[in-house]
């Protein structure tokens, strides 16, 4: 890889982030608190992913109970389902 690509990659991460529609379920408590708790986790902390969505999954796992200092409440059907409902998504963060 050229070095200013490395540098861009290495300056850069992905992040689940929520969309409207995700923060829209928030303010209206309108799920459960599997995937409430999710949602709200994302609104307020970075979560960087690499990946396939199970991995993106792990990662997540990992990096709440470093953050939170707790397991996660969420499972691997209620992340993929805010993904799937257009609650969450990804964005890139260019960390400066």
């Amino acid at each position: 890889m050229r070095k200013d690509y490395q540098y861009v990659d290495d300056a850069t991460s992905i992040c689940l982030t929520t969309t409207e529609e995700g923060d829209n379920q928030v303010v209206g408590v309108l799920i459960n608190d599997e995937h409430l708790d999710l949602l709200v986790s994302v609104q307020s902390e970075y979560f960087t992913v690499k990946g396939t969505i199970t991995e993106w999954y792990e990662q997540y796992k990992e990096q709440y109970e470093e953050q939170v200092g707790v397991s996660t409440p969420t499972s691997l059907e209620a992340f993929k389902e805010c993904l799937m409902n257009d609650w969450m998504t990804v964005h890139k963060v260019i960390w400066d």
